[in-house]
């Protein structure tokens, strides 16, 4: 029990968990099974964005409300991969859409309501696995997308994640030739220095995704 957990150690004691709701529902008992981002994207392309804002706070309240509950205060969510063109083994349906603004809009939202309920938000993968064509769980993904197209349409979640004061930024295992062409992601300091520290103003926590993924 995390909570007699806290108790026996008489000291802060932050317990995460990867719960993004949809295809990465942890077995926790007494959590509402939701359908997850992509739903809520397609709600923003159908009926419009106010709708979509609209559910995606309701399911950042039931998340908080749960893990709060649960003695857990991180949720390692939610996950602002833009989409590219083909089809992404590792993403898929975890992915808000493959429009940068529907992501930024609905990723900000949830950051904002769970922030707000205490439950600490992380914004991940940076700096966006979206164009990946294969699941870095068992490959390294090498995404060769020119800078501009990174920082117009890749980035722009992140901006608006650091925007409504995320707690914590996640990487993951990717190889950014335009970007980096030496080191992947989770070992760059260009990109976790000069990008995200210098160049967003990133201030907080930074993670790395899973150590023992295939990539």
């Amino acid at each position: 029990d995390l909570l007699n957990l806290r108790d026996k150690l008489a000291r802060p004691l932050i317990v995460s968990v990867d719960h993004e709701t949809g295809q990465v529902l942890r077995d926790i008992w007494f959590t509402t099974v939701l359908p997850g981002n992509r739903a809520l994207g397609i709600i923003a392309s159908n009926f419009g964005l106010e709708e979509a804002k609209k559910y995606t706070r309701e399911m950042g309240l039931i998340i908080a409300s749960e893990l709060r509950k649960l003695g857990i205060g991180w949720v390692l969510a939610p996950v602002l991969d833009v989409l590219g063109d083909f089809y992404n083994p590792g993403i898929a349906l975890r992915s808000f859409s493959n429009d940068p603004e529907i992501v930024s809009e609905l990723g900000k939202i949830l950051i904002e309501t769970l922030e707000s309920k205490g439950i600490l938000s992380c914004a991940k993968h940076f700096p966006g696995l979206g164009e990946a064509k294969v699941d870095p769980h068992y490959r390294l993904p090498k995404i060769d997308i020119v800078k501009e197209i990174i920082e117009k349409k890749h980035l722009l979640p992140f901006k608006k994640a650091i925007e409504a004061n995320t707690s914590s930024v996640m990487t993951s295992h990717i190889l950014f030739p335009s970007l980096d062409s030496e080191h992947i992601v989770t070992f760059s300091r260009k990109i976790a220095h000069d990008i995200l520290r210098k160049e967003l103003s990133y201030k907080g926590l930074l993670v790395s995704d899973d150590m023992e993924m295939g990539a």
